[in-house]
């Protein structure tokens, strides 16, 4: 009941829209492994979007973004931390930047959702320094994903030309 109360609290101070999107349909509020909630959550985006051509994909993985960085920014101004583990719209940016361009097979669905997870926890450089920085708020919160996927799609890149050959 104390969760569905801070969730009614939250949205009445920055919407509902911004509740159930940063949060990634709630998944955010997942009692461990948030992060990794939101990642499964964004697999049927991924289809989704996929099915719409690459042209439409980047549009919609762009909003995602915008969307992100003004629901972190409002999440954090509302709870007063910083990437507070509720929002996982960045994890969600980042898993659709891992996937850009990749086959569209479940091998790479998979691989896409542990390489972005390692590089998402894992945080090589530069992403630790966007990650601890206090000054880019809701746009810090969200580029560091966002690097994780290019990151994980360099990998990923590298797989399918070595299967594909």
């Amino acid at each position: 009941m104390k969760a569905i109360q801070a969730i009614q609290a939250l949205a009445d101070k920055v919407g509902w829209f911004y509740v159930v999107v940063t949060t990634g349909c709630f998944s955010g509020y997942a009692p461990i492994a948030s992060g990794t909630a939101g990642t499964v959550v964004a697999i049927p985006l991924y289809l989704l979007l996929v099915r719409t051509g690459w042209i439409p994909y980047i549009i919609g993985s762009f909003v995602v973004f915008w969307i992100g960085v003004q629901g972190a920014n409002r999440v954090e101004e509302v709870t007063k931390q910083k990437d507070n583990g509720i929002i996982v719209i960045d994890e969600i940016a980042g898993y659709l930047v891992t996937m850009m361009f990749l086959p569209q097979q479940w091998l790479f669905i998979v691989l896409g959702f542990f390489m972005f997870r390692l590089f998402d926890i894992l945080k090589p450089y530069p992403i630790r320094k966007f990650d601890l920085n206090p000054n880019l708020k809701g746009f810090g919160v969200m580029i560091d994903d966002i690097f994780a996927g290019v990151y994980g799609n360099v990998v990923l890149q590298i797989v399918a030309r070595l299967i594909y050959q």
